[in-house]
């Protein structure tokens, strides 16, 4: 895993945000495939160059993982909603890619295997959800993405230094050797709420897959009975106390922070089915101490770990603004 990360980044509207996550996942070697940015549109290429086109309504983009993991190659769709570029639909393609349908300008390609995390409508005549929150001119956005297989990535903003996040999203991996192994799709992806980014949507009890604030992903992925549902990070507790945030403390013999293992499921009372254990997750890790966002953790070399929210994140050692 080689995950590149972009610092301290600042857009300047809802569309520049994006813009630079775009331009942050083609530098991990993602390939944009289609895109549409308001007046024209590509089935093979990318027609977005300026924030101004990603503030457009109804604009696009499609993109590939880099390479095939478990046998498959993975695609995205992102589309706006709003001039302000704060409101937005993504969907997830598996394997069959976002080749069908009848793309414009403002008309997002569609895939036989499409689930939508984020958004509702049809392709047609989509609806969206705010995504991006906090001020634009302000926010300070931070990414990673991971340019080696399995290409995780992670994207968030916050107004200010131990402030409300405004923005979350993220392609979990499942870690190696925790999930069964003939799972066919051992990732989990995230669309934050932008004010409860890795907070209270870390904890929440209640998750319904297609929509934000939610962990979706799928389970039982090729056999009888598969669904793409929402699923939850475990959080657990010692005694009575809740180990997130705050509950556990710092290790008691470095005095450093202790960062937990985050293991996804989903409760047996939650329907439609199946429930159960997914695995565990690859990028992050729940925070035991009482620290804010951007806060940073060392763990082996300086500031290797950052703090949004309730989770720990990885970070390539940029002092957070």
């Amino acid at each position: 895993m080689t995950i590149l990360y972009t610092a301290n980044v600042i857009p300047l509207s809802g569309g520049d945000t994006i813009l630079q996550m775009k331009a942050a996942l083609v530098a991990a070697g993602n390939v944009i495939t289609a895109s549409g940015n308001g007046s024209t549109f590509s089935t093979s290429g990318d027609v977005i160059t300026t924030a101004a086109q990603l503030n457009t309504v109804g604009s696009w983009f499609v993109w590939r993982q880099p390479g095939p993991v478990a046998g498959v190659t993975r695609q995205y769709c992102w589309q706006n909603g709003a001039a302000t570029g704060l409101t937005s639909r993504f969907k997830y393609s598996y394997s069959a890619g976002f080749t069908g349908g009848a793309p414009s300008a403002t008309v997002t390609p569609t895939a036989s295997d499409q689930r939508v995390l984020w958004g509702a409508g049809t392709d047609a005549a989509p609806t969206y959800v705010t995504t991006i929150g906090g001020t634009p001119g302000v926010n300070r956005l931070q990414m990673g993405f991971d340019n080696a297989a399995p290409y995780g990535w992670f994207a968030f903003a916050y107004l200010a230094i131990g402030g409300a996040t405004a923005f979350g999203f993220m392609n979990d991996p499942l870690l190696p050797g925790s999930y069964f192994g003939t799972d066919n799709d051992p990732y989990v992806l995230y669309g934050a709420t932008p004010a409860t980014a890795w907070a209270a949507d870390m904890v929440a009890t209640t998750q319904t897959a297609g929509s934000l604030g939610t962990f979706q992903t799928f389970l039982a992925k090729g056999l009888a009975g598969e669904n793409f549902v929402s699923i939850s990070p475990a959080s657990p507790s010692f005694g009575t106390v809740v180990a997130t945030p705050g509950g556990l403390g710092p290790n008691p013999i470095t005095a450093a922070d202790d960062a937990l293992g985050i293991q996804y499921g989903r409760a047996a009372t939650w329907a439609p089915s199946p429930t159960g254990f997914k695995g565990t997750s690859s990028l992050m890790h729940l925070k035991t101490t009482a620290r804010t966002t951007a806060d940073c953790l060392t763990v082996s070399t300086p500031r290797d770990f950052i703090i949004v929210g309730n989770a720990v994140l990885p970070w390539g050692g940029t002092d957070p603004i």
